[in-house]
């Protein structure tokens, strides 16, 4: 399937990473814990499965929101002065 008008980062991919993991690792049972896990990997799954992107543009996606990440903490970190 191809979809001519699919962007790059997939930030579909992005944003369910964003949430996904930190609610896993938020989540108080196991069973949440494993679905907020998995959350990022199914959304990513069903959006290039549906051609509304390419691989590349999910992995794009979640590479933005790991660098977003690591920039928060390079931007917000407080010394201890």
């Amino acid at each position: 399937m191809f979809s001519p008008y699919a962007s790059s980062p997939s930030m579909r991919a992005g944003v369910a990473l964003m949430l996904g993991w930190p609610l896993a690792r938020l989540a108080l049972w196991r069973m949440f814990a494993a679905f907020w896990y998995l959350y990022p990997f199914v959304i990513a799954f069903v959006t290039v499965a549906t051609a509304n992107h390419f691989l590349a543009d999910a992995i794009l996606g979640a590479l933005t929101a790991a660098a977003s990440a690591v920039g928060r903490c390079f931007c917000c970190a407080t010394s201890a002065a």
